[in-house]
């Protein structure tokens, strides 16, 4: 399906790096599953990965100064009333 001239189309690198993120499955297990090469999977996942991290700061948002306190104290109320599972 893939060689070095026709890469995954986008769809298909999604679905692998999901399936392999969700499953925390080999590769030799995603490739079969989708009918790829391993080192497609490989390619796939860092490809995919690499633009996960280059667009995190677009979308994941760490609080700092008063707001991090805030969230600290909740976090901590709610950690200490549930000391149980």
């Amino acid at each position: 399906m893939t060689g070095r001239s026709n890469p995954l189309p986008p769809l298909l690198t999604t679905l692998v790096s999901l399936h392999l993120f969700a499953t925390k499955s080999f590769h030799m297990v995603t490739s079969t599953m989708y009918g790829i090469s391993r080192a497609s999977v490989s390619r796939a996942v860092t490809r995919f990965s690499d633009i996960l991290s280059n667009l995190s700061h677009r979308f994941v948002k760490f609080p700092v100064g008063k707001e991090a306190q805030t969230i600290q104290r909740e976090f901590y109320n709610v950690a200490s009333k549930n000391t149980h599972i």
